[in-house]
């Protein structure tokens, strides 16, 4: 077993093989796992033939992630390999009935799930369910000129300007503010696909993500200046328009790692699904 820290390096061996699986689970991704291998304290482990990302979740319970098809691995070999971690994940429900439960027990923690949303969903906010977001959006256009334009490596100091008002105006101490730090310098080079808002010529409001294989566009940052009423129903609102020539039938928001807050947040935009994640422990 040959071990390191996950760097930009392995990208050329972990891309494609995540790429292949095509999941609609947002850690299915190099660029996902590379921005937060400090908050996961991600290794890459070589186990010939296979290749495991090996991490921690964020209640300290240290995993290994596949990076290929575990219905297809051995038994005998997934229990072995358990020797390397306290369980398996983030598993995806698809998988989960080629556990043995004679030797496999599984969890499933509802801060972990993915949330799904149609894009059409969201370019529209359809139905009395959705008005409210329809309203913001149309406040805003009301008292704001904004200007939308794809983020590129020249609005890089505009994205960190939102990003640091962004930190300031908020109360939790544990924030994705690294991670995203990062993602704005590093756009190109991770192949992140955003947008950024101007009004009145002032930074607004940023996102960016990926496109996954599985007509998927997984959201990794999200950072509005909320002193701009209905910045954020009109940036995703935004995004949902500009993917409709891209072939984008679903959006995925990531987790919402039980803040309050956030899941609220979420919940208001009226998910289409909550994408469940699996945790695979030996039995016994």
């Amino acid at each position: 077993m040959k071990t390191a820290p996950l760097s930009l390096d392995h990208r050329t061996i972990l891309q494609p093989k995540l790429e292949s699986l095509a999941l609609c689970l947002s850690e299915y991704s190099f660029t996902s796992r590379y921005l937060f291998r400090r908050a996961h304290d991600f290794h890459v482990l070589l186990d010939e033939p296979m290749i495991w990302l090996r991490g921690r979740t964020p209640d300290g319970v240290r995993y290994l992630m596949p990076t290929e098809d575990m219905r297809k691995i051995p038994m005998q070999r997934l229990l072995e390999t358990l020797k390397w971690a306290d369980c398996f994940y983030p598993i995806p429900e698809a998988w989960t009935s080629s556990f043995s439960s004679e030797y496999f027990r599984m969890e499933c923690n509802r801060n972990d799930s993915d949330y799904l949303f149609k894009r059409e969903k969201i370019a529209d906010y359809p139905g009395r369910n959705l008005s409210a977001k329809r309203n913001l959006v149309k406040q805003f256009l009301e008292a704001y000129q904004a200007k939308v334009v794809p983020y590129t490596q020249e609005h890089e100091k505009d994205g960190l300007r939102i990003l640091n008002e962004w930190q300031s105006s908020i109360d939790e101490k544990t924030t994705d503010f690294l991670a995203c730090e990062e993602s704005l310098k590093l756009a190109k080079e991770l192949n992140l696909l955003g947008y950024i808002v101007y009004i009145d010529e002032q930074p607004a409001a940023f996102i960016l993500g990926e496109v996954f294989p599985s007509h998927l566009f997984v959201i990794h940052f999200a950072k509005g200046l909320t002193q701009y009423k209905g910045i954020y129903p009109f940036l995703f609102q935004e995004l949902a328009h500009r993917l409709a020539g891209a072939g984008i039938s679903c959006l995925n928001w990531a987790q919402d790692l039980g803040i309050e807050g956030l899941r609220q947040s979420k919940l208001s935009y009226q998910p289409d699904k909550l994408a469940s994640k699996f945790r695979i422990f030996p039995k016994g």
